[in-house]
């Protein structure tokens, strides 16, 4: 996982693009700083952190804060709230397929005694006008 990112997704689509970018863009202030993002261990970022001042400060004041138990404890648990807001997430979508799929059924099933109802209905009347001698025509 990279130190920056805490969402594999993430970490993948800043991959993605950096691995689309032109020789001419990797020599740039940008591709340097996207590619922080990107690191997955100190060693990298430090390698980063040669070719531009303003991330080797970035990286040496993340470094510190790692470095705190009482930082490194809220980024954890930063990371756990966002796993577990995920994984809520992703039940309460099935959750509500489900409940949108037994409403589906609900309504069908409502439709369908509607259906047979009106079918009912309508061989009644052709059978109370067949018997009055009316007929029509289909």
């Amino acid at each position: 996982m990279s130190l920056l990112i805490n969402n594999e997704c993430e970490k993948d689509h800043i991959s993605g693009i950096l691995d689309k970018v032109t020789e001419e863009e990797r020599n740039t202030p940008l591709y340097y700083w996207a590619s922080v993002f990107k690191a997955q261990t100190w060693k990298e970022l430090m390698i980063l952190a040669e070719k531009s001042e303003s991330i080797k400060k970035a990286v040496l004041k993340l470094y510190e804060l790692t470095g705190e138990e009482k930082i490194r404890l809220q980024c954890e648990a930063r990371e756990r709230y966002w796993m577990d807001w995920q994984s809520s997430m992703k039940a309460n979508r099935k959750e509500g397929r489900e409940e949108g799929r037994e409403e589906e059924r609900k309504n069908t099933e409502y439709e369908k005694k509607r259906a047979d109802k009106a079918e009912e209905q309508v061989k009644k009347l052709r059978e109370l006008l067949e018997k009055n001698g009316i007929s029509l025509k289909e």
